[in-house]
């Protein structure tokens, strides 16, 4: 990961600890602060963030860096991050599996689209 891009991400980790630290938050009943304790980058644009809860309990979220989109009409550029349910888990999962269905015949030589004839002739 980037020296810039992993300061940034440092950077909305906290924020996101100072978002959900606000005793006025909507649903923050139990008034619970957030601590970054451990960030663990997956790849270059994917992290684990691990914040420690002030009853001592542990919340992970993920996060993606983006270098353009839109999140509720916003425009977004750097990191998102947000607390994964299992659904969402369980749906990062297959998208792996079909991500590498899709890059494999998109690759696929034989492939009626493909064009390279120096290939074809081989």
């Amino acid at each position: 990961m980037k020296r810039e891009i992993a300061e940034l991400l440092i950077k909305s980790a906290r924020e996101k600890a100072e978002k959900f630290s606000n005793p006025n938050r909507l649903q923050n009943y139990t008034q619970e602060t957030f601590k970054v304790v451990k960030i663990v980058p997956l790849s270059d644009e994917v992290a684990w963030v691990y914040y420690e809860k002030k009853k001592g309990n542990i919340a992970r979220a993920l996060f993606i860096w983006t270098n353009r989109g839109r999140v509720n009409t916003k425009l977004i550029n750097g990191w998102i991050g947000f607390f994964p349910s299992d659904s969402h888990m369980l749906g990062l999962s297959k998208a792996v599996t079909d991500k590498h269905d899709v890059e494999e015949f998109n690759f696929d030589i034989f492939h009626p689209n493909y064009k390279d004839k120096e290939v074809e002739k081989k």
